[in-house]
This record gives structure tokens, sequence and C-alpha cells, in this order.
């Protein structure tokens, strides 16, 4: 079974349009890193996210890229669905 985590790596950026806040989802399976894996992503609020579709890497990784030009915190989730396994993600990142 997976688990599909979300850490917030980058937060509370300027709301110019230009920089970037961002997080990692990441998808294991008994603590191991899982590549390979499809991962579909939504927001709330304004800002643009760098992609709406993303694949893990070798490390399991798949990170995610915004920007926004308003201040505001921004809801990012991750969806996982792998054959008959569904799951998701949320992340918070604010904008300032």
């Amino acid at each position: 079974m997976y688990q599909l985590s979300c850490d917030v790596m980058k937060d509370h950026c300027r709301s110019d349009g230009k920089d970037f806040n961002y997080m990692i989802f990441s998808v294991k399976n008994n603590g191991c890193p899982v590549a390979g894996i499809s991962l579909c992503f939504t927001t709330t609020g304004h800002a643009h996210l760098s992609q709406r579709k993303g694949v893990t890497d070798k490390n399991g990784n798949c990170i995610v890229i915004l920007t926004n030009a308003i201040n505001e915190d921004v809801g990012v989730k991750a969806i996982l669905k792998e054959d008959d396994y569904y799951d998701f993600q949320y992340g918070i990142i604010s904008f300032i």
C-alpha cells in the first residue's frame, strides 16, 4: 500500500508573481520510495502551479512550485490514483 506525504520546503514568499514557494509530495511503499507514480494537483486561491500533473522520480518525489501575485494562503492537493488505490494529501503555503 502506498503512503503519500507532503513537505513544504519554502513558504511565505513575496506575492509578486515571480518569487516562489515549493513543496515536495512523496510516495512510499512500506517505507521505500516509489518511482513512476502519477500525481494530479489542484489548488485553492489564485496561485499558479508549475504543473497540474507530475510523476515521482527515483526518490519517490514530485516537486510543485507555486507563484502568486496576491497575498493569500493557498492549499495544494495531490491526488494519487493507482489501480484500485486512491489517496490524497493536502498542504498549505502562504504568500505575503
